[in-house]
């Protein structure tokens, strides 16, 4: 309020109470009212931007929601400690098991610089040598300076031409202006005759002119961006990929790759789409295989529907009411939590994996993958 007792509004929050609140709370040692809070102490979170994982950091992205490069040294007990995630656009960055997909940054990133490395093998075949590629380059560079260099020299025969007709010009004009004062309409006639034809043919030229400096225009952008230099830089890059150190080897993935899409496809199928720069080699995607599917809690849903049917319906059936869960898991959590695993003995012999959900064995059929297959070949994909 203030001093007149007029009500002073407030303006829209500039985060949302929920964040504000996660934030302050494990940070403060009071609360807004300065009172103390009981067993908080202050604690530091660190970022982890320069660590050396996640070469697809800015080329990433996914249809099913923003890819962030996460550092987690302990996922799947991995060296590696770069995990790539996809976020549903309506979750909050306040509780992990809200990720829709979790991806070592390895598994992702070795894959794309392989089958990078094997276009580049299957470009250079195509090439005598990067020798001879080169001189071709400069060839093509030389006729295209020399094109530039006649069209500048029309340009100036132009200007001086036009020049000239705009003196000749200015001394029509002048002849027409005598030619009236003398009353001679047939002497007028004739120099405004002449004073027309000078006229189109500057204009003419201007045409002309205009069409030369857009050609100039055009043969400077091809130099600039000469198609050769792709090419070029990528047979070099195989050349030299083991010799180069991590942020040199992102730097020219990023030269190479226009975008990376990874989806979920099922509860351990990531499909990956790479989008090249390299107009020839398009749009392909493949399949890979997650060794561990998401990590999610049980939900009131899926407790009832195995409550309800683990003694009596077929595993199949049961795997299909609960479709991101794995026979193992459904398992382990019926003995765990719901101390039911005797009323099961008749399933002890089992003809399919453990580790399989209903979703990835609905997938693999669809697909025509086998068991045990990790990845799948890559394949064309039409152009978006």
């Amino acid at each position: 309020m203030t001093p007149q007792g007029n009500k002073i509004m407030s303006h829209e929050p500039v985060i949302e109470k929920e964040l504000r609140e996660f934030a302050y709370y494990r940070l403060a040692k009071t609360d807004l009212d300065g009172n103390p809070i009981e067993g908080n102490t202050q604690r530091r979170y660190f970022h982890h931007d320069d660590k050396e994982f996640g070469l697809l950091k800015f080329r990433i992205y996914s249809d099913q929601g923003e890819v962030d490069t996460h550092y987690e040294p302990d996922f799947e007990k991995r060296q590696s400690p770069g995990i790539y995630r996809i976020r549903k656009p309506e979750d909050s960055l306040l509780r992990r098991e809200l990720y829709f997909a979790v991806v070592p940054c390895d598994d992702i990133d070795n894959m794309i610089v392989k089958r990078l490395l094997e276009r580049i093998e299957e470009l250079s075949k195509k090439q005598e040598s990067i020798e001879i590629y080169e001189a071709n380059a400069v060839v093509v560079r030389s006729k295209r300076l020399s094109k530039i260099k006649q069209i500048e020299e029309s340009i100036n025969d132009i200007d001086k031409h036009q020049g000239g007709l705009t003196r000749n010009l200015g001394r029509v004009e002048i002849e027409i202006e005598d030619a009236e004062r003398e009353k001679d309409e047939a002497k007028k006639e004739v120099k405004e005759r002449r004073k027309e034809l000078i006229e189109k043919e500057i204009e003419m030229l201007e045409i002309e002119r205009k069409r030369l400096i857009k050609a100039k225009e055009l043969l400077e952008e091809e130099i600039e961006n000469d198609i050769g230099t792709l090419e070029e830089e990528l047979v070099k890059l195989k050349n030299g990929w083991s010799q180069y150190r991590f942020k040199r080897r992102r730097s020219l993935i990023n030269f190479a790759i226009r975008e990376v899409r990874i989806n979920k496809v099922s509860t351990h199928w990531i499909e990956i789409q790479v989008l090249w720069l390299h107009e020839e080699w398009g749009h392909e995607h493949m399949y890979y295989r997650r060794q561990a599917g998401s990590i999610k809690q049980w939900s009131s849903e899926e407790i009832a529907i195995v409550e309800t049917h683990y003694a009596t319906m077929s595993i199949i059936e049961l795997m299909a009411l609960l479709p991101d869960r794995t026979w193992h898991a459904i398992r382990f959590y019926a003995g765990q939590h719901l101390d039911l695993p005797k009323r099961r003995r008749q399933n002890r012999v089992l003809s399919i994996s453990l580790d399989n959900s209903y979703s990835d064995m609905e997938f693999e059929k669809s697909k025509g993958i086998s068991n045990n297959v990790s990845y799948a070949n890559w394949e064309p994909l039409s152009l978006r």
